[in-house]
């Protein structure tokens, strides 16, 4: 996959699970990342973090044209500066943003040519605590819709406005600084897009996706962007 100088921003989508990797492993996983999946206490966390970096690294490859072994990872908070935060590709931060997420089984990579991007999975789970969540991320319009929803579809609803604000903070790198209640997206029914941010971009300035996400999970991710922009899913995810 090649980007041409004046072409549209582009956001590429990768899937992996888990479940169809059957050894998740990097030969080219760098020292710090080794001592950071060495650290996880449980299989699952480290398989998730490793496949996570694996695709990332591949999906860069591809849209660079270059070989895996030649793509690094950087982690620098825009915040405060810290070794922490979204990571980000070394030496080509200027060409593709990247942005990880992983829930359950499954992993999602996006990649932006030109493009800030933000991905984020959820595992639809029923007995998440909405009641005690949804104060604190959702603002006042939204948790009255979110009141309105059938008991079924209650969780998904939640986690589907969930993944679209979170996938956006991601793009922008605030991440656990921001207050999720600040930000207003349009109803789970309709079509993805920002409303409001007090302290953020523009809707505008934004391009949400939903993801067709495998059975039991929901999905998004988030471009910043004012103008047109192709959204390509590389692989379809495996199914549950």
């Amino acid at each position: 996959m090649t980007h041409a100088e004046g072409d549209d921003p582009t956001c590429s989508v990768w899937w992996a699970s888990i479940r169809d990797t059957h050894t998740i492993d990097d030969p080219y996983l760098e020292i710090s990342e080794q001592a950071r999946a060495a650290a996880f206490r449980h299989a699952a966390d480290r398989d998730r973090f490793v496949l996570g970096r694996t695709t990332a690294r591949r999906a860069v490859a591809d849209v660079l044209g270059q070989p895996p072994n030649t793509i690094g990872f950087d982690l620098h908070c825009r915040r405060c500066g810290g070794d922490h935060g979204k990571p980000i590709v070394r030496r080509h931060a200027d060409l593709v943003d990247v942005s990880i997420a992983h829930s359950g089984d499954f992993v999602v990579v996006a990649v932006g040519v030109g493009t800030r991007v933000g991905a984020d999975i959820e595992q639809i789970k029923h007995d998440i605590a909405v009641d005690l969540i949804a104060p604190e991320s959702l603002n006042g319009d939204e948790l009255a819709a979110l009141a309105q929803a059938p008991a079924h579809d209650r969780t998904r609803n939640f986690l589907r406005t969930w993944t679209r604000k979170e996938a956006l903070v991601k793009a922008t790198g605030s991440g656990l600084f921001t207050d999720m209640a600040s930000i207003q997206v349009t109803g789970p029914a309709d079509p993805p897009g920002l409303v409001s941010w007090t302290d953020g971009p523009h809707p505008d300035d934004v391009r949400l996706h939903d993801l067709d996400a495998p059975h039991g999970y929901v999905a998004s991710v988030a471009a910043l962007t004012s103008g047109a922009i192709h959204f390509v899913v590389t692989n379809e995810p495996l199914q549950r």
